[in-house]
């Protein structure tokens, strides 16, 4: 099953990882606090005193998540690092929790899942009982099996090797960690556009999709400059 969902690509906000110990703030320190409209009047929520910092971890762990962190390798050796979350229930009730990969768009990465309050999608479909993994990209983080971000070749790819070997190693990753014969495949953008490609191209890969789920879906690109 295919859904597509119109969506404002600038809306959402990525994370770099890799980067400063989740302990010390990219600013000061903020009680962030917001509040929603019902029936005509405000209601202010509980602060949460959330940082702006860098690590998927400490957002998740601020929510009550459970949290994990794996490192998968794709078949031409870049490294790409998956984040896990769940509910500490459905961690207690051992497998069986359906799994599903958010996969990040351009010029972002899993950080743009966890960066909406409680109202994040991942933390959304955790605290229903999913087994959510973030997906990433190569260049999300710069590590590789031999290559080096200095040498030409690390940076010799394009789309299309992320549709035959990033999106292969997440799902092939996932359902190998889960014991699943299915994941659910939930694309923003550039997740979208992978996607499309990976799942047309490759039939096994795509009989491994229980859902896809496209959000702001990029089919196919014009002339670019």
């Amino acid at each position: 099953m295919f859904i597509a969902v119109p969506g404002n690509r600038s809306s959402s906000t990525s994370l770099e990882e890799q980067q400063q110990d989740s302990s010390t703030s990219l600013g000061p320190s903020a009680s962030l606090s917001s509040s929603s409209s019902s029936s005509g009047s405000l209601k202010a929520k509980q602060p949460l005193n959330e940082r702006v910092v860098p690590h998927i971890d400490y957002y998740v762990h601020l929510h009550g998540l459970h949290y994990e962190r794996h490192r998968a390798v794709t078949a031409d050796g870049f490294v790409l690092y998956l984040h896990r979350i769940r509910a500490h229930e459905t961690v207690a009730a051992g497998a069986g929790a359906r799994p599903v990969v958010m996969q990040h768009g351009l010029f972002m990465d899993p950080g743009m899942y966890v960066v909406n309050e409680e109202e994040s999608m991942a933390f959304s479909l955790a605290n229903e009982g999913y087994d959510v993994w973030l997906g990433s990209n190569r260049g999300v983080v710069l590590e590789h099996d031999s290559l080096h971000p200095s040498q030409d070749a690390f940076w010799d790819w394009s789309v299309d090797d992320l549709a035959k070997y990033d999106v292969r190693c997440i799902v092939d990753y996932v359902l190998g960690q889960t014991g699943q014969s299915k994941v659910a495949w939930v694309g923003m953008s550039q997740g979208n556009a992978q996607a499309f490609m990976a799942f047309s191209t490759n039939k096994a890969l795509a009989e491994k999709i229980a859902l896809f789920v496209a959000i702001a879906p990029v089919a196919r690109l014009g002339d670019l400059p």
